[in-house]
């Protein structure tokens, strides 16, 4: 017999302290019991009780959250009235990945789906609810409520189900064809307007920075689950500010970036591109893994050894080391590939010619002696967002000797 009157009395996932006693009763242990070990469901518990960036960060690092994200997704859809976040602080497994350490969450116990209205909220309370409102797991719960329904939870996929296990049981499932129906129609009135996948940084022109790094925003709707940049070995952290829109930083090389952002859906697939060039007139940028002043990137796109510090050899031996040709913008392995100037003598004055890379800037020194004097600056180059050809003009004063002699410097001295 059932005491009167019953009860159910519930506690959210929180803070209740460093005694594993506060949590025995609520949090039953299902397996491995004789370890006895709280450990991972008290560190769990205090991350709910925080908030902001500490929760944001403390979540990812004790739980799955986009397998989280997922399973409470599914939740809000399902109508479950008798779960934790949607109703009664109870029916949720928690399991903790031996490979990490991390909590999952696994749906347990449905049988009184369909029971919530049709256009009750979508993350419901507890605790959790600070979690998927933080606004990078937002969006991950969004886009999977998006994708359930797109794949199974709709009255086109469900309808030949309902009916197959209304003929071996003899009932009448419409109502929960119904419900399906009506839910998904709420859900998706809920959902943002859909825009195209763009970059908004400058418009998405390209565009010459002096620095190191770039933040690339731009929009996605809720069917890219994952953006990637093209060849890019660093690991990128995208941000997304608002359901629609994300941003990146995105470190940055001297000289041409040609970023090719793929946006994947769910499944993997491509689902669409889009790309920035951004010419970074700025050394030092991008990842360096062997410290040698030359980014992983460039060092791989021209045949170098990312982790191997070769910054002072010659492969080429064309004389410059290939720090040096990364700086000047050349081919460390090809002797053609050099950084000079020519001179001609025209009426004028001395025509000074040379081939300036994309975000280089240069700068032209003389002296009227080989090998004495100090080296004067006749002029500087500024850096462009493409290869072009530089033409300098000296005209020679009255006093000037019979010869002048010349050299190109990048980057350009102050």
């Amino acid at each position: 017999k059932l005491p009167q009157p019953d009860d159910v009395l519930g506690t959210d996932i929180q803070d209740r302290g460093d005694d594993k006693e506060a949590y025995r009763w609520n949090f039953l242990i299902e397996n491995n019991r004789d370890a006895d070990d709280y450990g991972p469901m008290i560190s769990l518990a205090k991350a709910f009780s925080l908030s902001g960036s500490i929760l944001d960060s403390q979540s990812q690092r004790l739980m799955d959250v986009d397998e989280w994200m997922r399973v409470f997704a599914m939740k809000s859809l399902s109508g479950d009235v008798d779960t934790y976040s949607q109703g009664y602080p109870h029916n949720l497994i928690l399991y903790f990945r031996p490979e990490d350490g991390k909590a999952l969450a696994f749906l347990w116990d449905m049988d009184f789906s369909w029971t919530r209205a049709v256009n009750a909220s979508l993350y419901g309370g507890a605790n959790i609810a600070k979690i998927i409102s933080l606004p990078n797991n937002r969006r991950l719960f969004y886009a999977h409520l998006n994708d359930i329904i797109t794949t199974t939870f709709n009255t086109s996929y469900m309808a030949p189900w309902t009916a197959h296990y209304a003929s071996l049981v003899n009932q009448n499932y419409s109502g929960v064809l119904n419900y399906i129906g009506q839910r998904v129609n709420y859900v998706r009135s809920q959902f943002p307007a859909q825009v195209p996948f763009t970059i908004t940084t400058n418009s998405g022109q390209d565009l010459t920075v002096d620095s190191t790094s770039i933040t690339v925003a731009g929009t996605a709707w809720l069917n890219v689950r994952r953006i990637a940049i093209e060849g890019r070995p660093e690991p990128v952290q995208f941000n997304w500010p608002t359901l629609t829109s994300w941003q990146v930083n995105v470190p940055l090389i001297l000289g041409t970036n040609r970023l090719n952002f793929l946006a994947y859906d769910v499944r993997g697939n491509l689902a669409a591109s889009n790309s920035i060039t951004v010419t970074s007139t700025a050394p030092g940028g991008g990842l360096d893994s062997d410290g040698d002043g030359m980014p992983d990137v460039w060092e791989t796109a021209n045949g170098l050894k990312p982790f191997f510090n070769d910054a002072d050899f010659d492969y080429d031996g064309d004389g410059m080391s290939n720090l040096r040709e990364y700086l000047a913008g050349t081919n460390p392995l090809d002797a053609s590939s050099t950084l000079k100037i020519e001179a001609t003598h025209f009426a004028d004055g001395i025509h000074l010619t040379f081939k300036a890379v994309a975000g280089r800037s240069y700068t032209i020194q003389y002296r009227d002696a080989f090998s004495v004097g100090l080296w004067n600056k006749l002029t500087n180059a500024p850096p462009q967002a493409a290869d072009h050809a530089v033409e300098i003009v000296d005209s020679l004063p009255a006093s000037a000797g019979e010869e002048r002699f010349y050299r190109l410097i990048t980057p350009q001295l102050p």
